[in-house]
């Protein structure tokens, strides 16, 4: 029972982490369309799809930190984030496109906006570990408040 509970604790940490950080990344990646001088525009598939590549990319590190806090865990997780920045590199190169054209004002915003796209993908992995680890501390006191009772 408990590596059933300690699964499905790595694959919660991952949906909420993916959903939350997916979603910022979302919201960026409009900042960048908009500061790049284009009409990019929300649509309903690309709004579901980045929360859930970021969801099903934290999935196998989520589950490794839940059976081990070890330094290498860190290694799954950020290997979901190397792996997220693929698809971020092709969206950027999209986005963006021509750009020669730009006031040194949208330049700036621009940068930013890309480097905080790049941060979400990195946030996604700390927040995942952060939320297993906070999932199996609330199991195991609640664990030990029933075995005291």
């Amino acid at each position: 029972m408990r590596v059933v509970r300690k699964i499905c604790i790595g694959i919660g940490a991952a949906i909420l982490a993916g959903v939350a950080v997916g979603a910022i990344a979302r919201l960026l990646m409009r900042a960048v369309a908009v500061s790049a001088d284009h009409a990019g525009e929300f649509t309903l598939s690309g709004s579901i799809f980045i929360p859930l590549i970021f969801v099903v990319a934290m999935i196998p590190g989520a589950i490794v930190a839940a059976f081990t806090t070890r330094w290498w865990r860190w290694l799954v997780v950020g290997a979901g984030s190397a792996f997220l920045c693929l698809p971020a590199v092709g969206v950027a190169q999209e986005e963006i496109g021509n750009t020669g054209d730009l006031s040194a004002l949208r330049w700036a915003f621009l940068v930013v906006t890309s480097v905080l796209v790049f941060a979400s993908i990195a946030l996604v992995a700390v927040v995942t570990v952060r939320l297993v680890d906070s999932g199996l501390r609330l199991s195991r006191e609640n664990l030990t408040l029933r075995l005291q009772q």
